[in-house]
């Protein structure tokens, strides 16, 4: 019992401090340490420290950093590619006649039997062809493809984050499968209504600002490299991937605040022995006063 109640106590503990100093750190990173910490006491450290460096330490410190290259890389082509502005600060996709493809200076237009779908700007759209021509606004398509990639970030949090979670509930002899999902998606369900709200203005905010192209590009990478991840049975931290995807947006903008992004790496450079420490204070007590 000493050894689950101190991994439990230290990961949760680190990860609560973290954000209530609104600092995205990693479950993964403090669980680590919490079994570190544990290891120091019972004298397992130098069994134990090959494996963690191995397993996990390794990933959660290539991780960031192929997510920062990635999403640099791919935002640059995607933003290289991209046609400028219109003018009217949008763009829509409608249906033309086939006589009625000449339209605005940047018009694409994909020309068919009857009709054809034509890319344009919404004021020109509205005017040439009627309102009832546009199918979907640009800037109305970006924010509903950045909610479902936001829902993709959360879907790879679940799939890498629950079985470590979860292997703490099987050391505690919960019974049932269902029941330790059910548990753990409760558990980050609560934790997330009530106290995401400052790493999420981190995140969101504090890095680098983002528009909903580049927030759409920072969850696809994040949400790829993570479930890339978890199909080849790797642990690494969805917030230290998605941090990392946020910083190459900031980059490749020029627009990255250094000063958070300097206080998040003492974060993660502190969750480490943090979580080690109080993981071996809490499973000295429990051993020394409750056993």
């Amino acid at each position: 019992p000493a050894f689950r109640v101190a991994v439990g106590v230290a990961g949760g503990a680190t990860v609560l401090l973290a954000t209530r100093l609104g600092m995205p750190t990693s479950t993964t990173h403090a669980l680590t340490g919490a079994l570190l910490g544990v290891a120091l006491v019972t004298s397992g450290a130098q069994h134990a420290w090959g494996p963690l460096q191995q397993k996990f330490l390794l990933p959660l410190l290539v991780s960031p950093l192929l997510a920062l290259v990635a999403t640099g890389l791919i935002f640059s082509l995607v933003r290289g590619a991209k046609p400028r502005p219109a003018p009217t600060g949008d763009r829509c996709l409608c249906v033309a006649a086939p006589g009625a493809l000449a339209l605005g200076e940047d018009c694409m237009a994909i020309a068919g039997a009857d009709s054809s779908l034509v890319v344009d700007e919404v004021a020109v759209c509205e005017r040439t062809l009627g309102t009832g021509a546009v199918l979907m606004r640009e800037s109305r398509a970006l924010r509903s493809m950045h909610f479902l990639s936001a829902g993709s970030v959360c879907f790879a949090r679940a799939v890498n984050d629950t079985p470590k979670i979860a292997a703490l509930l099987i050391v505690a002899g919960v019974a049932g499968t269902e029941w330790k999902l059910g548990l753990i998606a409760a558990a980050m369900a609560v934790g997330g209504v009530l106290a995401s709200r400052r790493v999420a203005e981190t995140m969101s905010r504090q890095i680098t600002p983002l528009n909903p192209a580049e927030g759409l590009t920072a969850n696809a990478v994040t949400a790829a490299l993570v479930i890339g991840a978890s199909r080849i049975g790797v642990p690494v931290s969805t917030t230290h991937v998605s941090v990392g995807s946020v910083f190459g947006i900031g980059v490749v903008t020029r627009q990255a605040r250094w000063k958070t992004i300097v206080k998040i790496l003492l974060a993660w450079i502190t969750t480490l022995p943090l979580a080690a420490a109080i993981g071996a204070l809490v499973f000295w007590s429990a051993t020394r006063y409750f056993s």
